[in-house]
């Protein structure tokens, strides 16, 4: 919120998209009504009703993610700058350290293993240990009187941060044999994998666009519609060198001139927005 009030201040318009089942949206009590590539719809819905013309699109974590895989179906004229917070293309499995897959691993338990015995702040305080009490509550506060299987659906996508190696969700479900073991148990128990292989797919689509997107010589580049900025809070415990990789697969000539490798953020956790509202909008401001 001290972002918007700070961008408004400077005379900037400003559009605040609430995904299904966060904020004051609806909040679907069944995991599968929600999913990536509703998000991608939703995103993709809303550029072409609001018709928005050289739009600078800010996106946090999984937004980001949303947003990295939807632009390629925008038009090309929606989109001047996207700024990017502590944001990733789906995992592939050499992109994770050890203490990431920890970490995910963790976060899984919390958010399905024990869905529905673990609060929404404790999953916070997990993702972003220094986030201040106030910030806990403040994203807590829509979900207070809902069951605790209404939390946010990005916590649905921690079992997708587990980089399952592409064979398991392409080679392998393509055999006969995989086949005829899915008809015999049914589709329906296999629909969390098949989101993970849809993922996948979205990201390599994604990641291929924006390599085809790479000015070949510094002219293209000054002349390229659509500038990148990439910040990550330094103490995220959960994006470890997933800066270098997003900067590494949107090319350095597509980021922003004064931020060519991307941005650490000094004493800001996985929610800068919180940590360093003031950094965040001085940059979006800039970018803009």
């Amino acid at each position: 919120m001290q972002i918007m009030t700070k961008l408004l201040e400077e005379g900037h318009e400003i559009f605040a998209l609430d995904w299904l089942g966060h904020g004051l949206s609806d909040k679907p009590k069944h995991h599968e009504s929600v999913t990536f590539e509703l998000h991608m719809r939703t995103l993709i819905a809303f550029f072409n009703h609001v018709q928005l013309k050289d739009a600078i699109l800010v996106a946090h974590s999984w937004g980001g993610c949303v947003a990295l895989c939807s632009i390629p179906r925008l038009p090309s004229s929606s989109c001047s700058g996207l700024f990017l917070i502590n944001s990733f293309l789906p995992h592939r499995p050499h992109e994770m350290s050890r203490n990431c897959r920890l970490l995910y691993a963790v976060w899984f338990l919390l958010s399905r293993v024990l869905d529905g015995y673990v609060s929404e702040s404790t999953i916070t305080r997990f993702i972003s240990p220094d986030i201040l009490e106030g910030d806990v509550e403040g994203y807590e506060a829509p979900y207070r009187h809902l069951s605790a299987n209404a939390r946010p659906s990005v916590e649905d996508f921690a079992y997708m941060g587990t980089g399952i190696p592409h064979f398991l969700l392409k080679d392998l479900r393509e055999t006969p044999l995989w086949k005829i073991f899915e008809a015999i148990c049914g589709p329906r128990n296999f629909s969390e994998l098949s989101a993970l292989a849809l993922l996948s797919e979205r990201g390599d689509n994604a990641r291929s666009y924006w390599q085809s997107q790479q000015p070949s010589n510094l002219q293209e580049a000054a002349e390229s519609r659509l500038k990148i900025a990439v910040v990550f809070g330094e103490r995220d415990p959960l994006v470890e060198n997933y800066k270098e990789t997003l900067v590494r697969v949107i090319g350095k000539n597509n980021m922003a001139d004064w931020a060519p490798d991307g941005i650490w953020l000094q004493n800001a956790g996985h929610y800068p927005m919180e940590d360093k509202p003031e950094d965040v909008a001085r940059l979006i401001a800039r970018l803009a």
